[in-house]
């Protein structure tokens, strides 16, 4: 969910383009991963490339592959808030969190296939994550209760586009766009809060 960029026309489309290039778009993503990622400010710098013969899906591969559809991809990333962490197997761990991700580059499947490498894959994530739920949140109080049934209604990554900035490819001017998330992901984020 969340902000993306159109052109309108060509001009715009080939300004836009070169930002993208540069890397001078600002992208902040907001994601509810599961577990919380350590250390809790860091930076994934690992090459991406597909996955097998499957168009849909994006792999983490070594430096040293030579491949030629590998791509540099780079997301730095921030734990906000962890959920959860009296209800984890380990003392200490947090069930979930909430982490912002800021983009380097903008690769497909980025964040989703970054955050799955490091061990922490989106809640909601079929093709790089664990399905819907949550694996250490047991039924038996109204709060786990209520997080399974909003796990069950959620039928989507756990990502979504917050802010987006870049100079007009035109005019120049500074533009700085910023989304609230859907009442889905607001409505996850409130139910794992109360854990």
């Amino acid at each position: 969910s969340g902000l993306l960029v159109v052109a309108k026309h060509d001009r715009a489309h080939q300004g836009l383009t070169a930002a993208f290039a540069a890397h001078d778009i600002e992208r902040v993503y907001d994601a509810i991963a599961v577990g919380s990622p350590r250390p809790g400010v860091g930076t994934i710098n690992a090459p991406l490339a597909r996955a097998g013969g499957d168009r849909k899906k994006m792999t983490i591969v070594p430096d040293t592959d030579d491949r030629p559809d590998q791509r540099h991809a780079v997301t730095h990333y921030r734990v906000m808030e962890n959920f959860g962490r009296g209800r984890a197997k380990l003392a200490g761990d947090a069930l979930a969190s909430l982490v912002e991700c800021r983009l380097e580059t903008g690769r497909t499947h980025q964040i989703r296939a970054h955050l799955a490498h490091i061990g922490h894959p989106l809640v909601g994530d079929q093709v790089y994550g664990r399905g819907p739920g949550l694996s250490g949140l047991k039924p038996g109080d109204p709060a786990a209760d209520h997080a399974i049934a909003v796990l069950t209604r959620f039928r989507r990554q756990a990502l979504h586009a917050r802010i987006l900035g870049f100079l007009h490819p035109i005019s120049g001017e500074e533009l700085y766009f910023e989304a609230t998330p859907p009442a889905d992901f607001a409505e996850l984020h409130e139910a794992l809060k109360a854990l």
